[in-house]
């Protein structure tokens, strides 16, 4: 998931993109990653915990990928 994201996010910070006024447009991404493993299959709390990680990745600076951590993200879910 890890790495999939880390595409994903490297794809859409490469988009290139001028308006006709001539503004260069430039996108990021950031992204929050939760798994069944630390928080079991209640879709709830998946989202939930990714949703912590994904503040957090912004909250860094944006642009990057988060991956959810025990003692910040799954102790306050």
């Amino acid at each position: 998931a890890m790495a999939c994201a880390e595409a994903l996010r490297a794809a859409i910070a490469a988009v290139r993109a001028r308006t006709d006024g001539g503004i260069d447009l430039r996108v990021t991404a950031s992204f929050g990653l939760s798994g069944t493993v630390e928080c079991g299959y209640d879709l709830d709390r998946l989202l939930d915990v990714a949703d912590r990680a994904l503040y957090r990745a912004k909250d860094a600076g944006r642009d990057r990928v988060i991956v959810a951590d025990r003692a910040r993200d799954l102790e306050a879910a």
